[in-house]
């Protein structure tokens, strides 16, 4: 304590108009003769000397790490660093003016010279072009088409996967799309936040569209009843005007895939993602087997006997007539 007193002292009784660098100068060698006599009390104090003499060097027991031993070096702390100070020419300031009655100062902190992102990369999110321009490759689809779809994100919700290091979170996004004339399609995205897991829900989505066999482009064959687990759900066809009369989840499913005549009934688990995937299997019909589930896949549990979507082919072998669109 009575060191910290008499290191306080001196540097006030150093006069105004001293440099900068005498101050820390003055310090350091105080700070070597206080630890020097603290070490040996029946040594003789040792005498400063003046401020204009050049600083001996000394030693800092605290700075013998490599990363702080750069700060012996700096014998000018208020000189300019470009690495840790804005450059002058950076710092701008405006007069007091009507409209704004106090000076002001403005600093630029970015780089001028720093080369800008393309126009076209700052209009749209980033890695948004991207994946649309990535999905038109590998579909059919041109990238108006991709960017006009139906996007219902149906489920967004906060999961929690166990891992080593513990409990990690993440956000869950199940997204369906369609473009509203008979093409529909479900996904799934895991991500730290919710924008980028309902983007990989649509990228899913969108690879995994297929089209809708509908009768008059309004409504689905005859009856289909299939379930997924404890979801059973039922799908009647409907004469026009009849609307769109089933549950929430699908009724955005079907208003993707363009069907406006439609009955349905979810019977036991109302679970929404067993309701939504479980409808457009339903509504894809060849593509996916309604009986066999995730074919080829480990782990996912196959479906009970049921019926799916059907052709007018297969409508008409069924009833022993022939099924046309009139």
């Amino acid at each position: 304590m009575a060191t910290r007193i008499q290191l306080r002292s001196l540097w006030r009784s150093l006069p105004s108009t001293a440099p900068t660098a005498a101050r820390p100068a003055a310090f350091a060698r105080f700070a070597s003769s206080s630890s020097s006599s603290s070490s040996s009390s029946s040594q003789a104090p040792t005498t400063t000397s003046s401020p204009s003499s050049p600083a001996p060097k000394y030693q800092r027991p605290d700075l013998a790490s490599k990363d702080l031993k750069s700060l012996l070096s700096i014998s000018d702390l208020a000189a300019f660093s470009p690495d840790l100070d804005i450059h002058p020419s950076n710092k701008h300031s405006f007069p007091a003016s009507k409209s704004q009655p106090f000076p002001t100062t403005v600093t630029y902190v970015t780089n001028p010279s720093q080369p800008r992102p393309p126009k076209q990369h700052l209009q749209a999110e980033p890695g948004e072009d991207d994946s649309i321009q990535h999905l038109a490759q590998i579909t059919q689809l041109s990238e108006r088409e991709i960017r006009n779809l139906y996007q219902f994100p149906l489920v967004i919700k906060r999961v929690v996967k166990m891992k080593s290091k513990g409990k990690m979170p993440s956000m869950y996004a199940l997204v369906v799309v369609g473009n509203g004339n008979g093409l529909v399609g479900v996904g799934e995205g895991n991500s730290e936040e919710a924008p980028r897991a309902i983007q990989k829900a649509f990228n899913q989505a969108v690879r995994s569209m297929d089209y809708v066999n509908r009768y008059d482009e309004r409504t689905v064959w005859g009856t289909l009843e299939s379930n997924f687990g404890t979801c059973r759900i039922q799908m009647r066809s409907r004469p026009p005007g009849f609307g769109l009369r089933v549950n929430p989840h699908i009724h955005q499913v079907a208003k993707a895939a363009g069907i406006s005549d439609l009955s349905a009934k979810v019977f036991g688990s109302l679970n929404p993602t067993r309701v939504i995937k479980l409808a457009v299997q339903m509504l894809h019909g060849g593509s996916v087997p309604i009986d066999m589930g995730e074919f080829g896949k480990k782990g996912y549990r196959k479906n009970k006997k049921g019926t799916g979507m059907r052709s007018a082919d297969e409508v008409g072998r069924a009833r022993g007539r022939q099924a046309v669109t009139l």
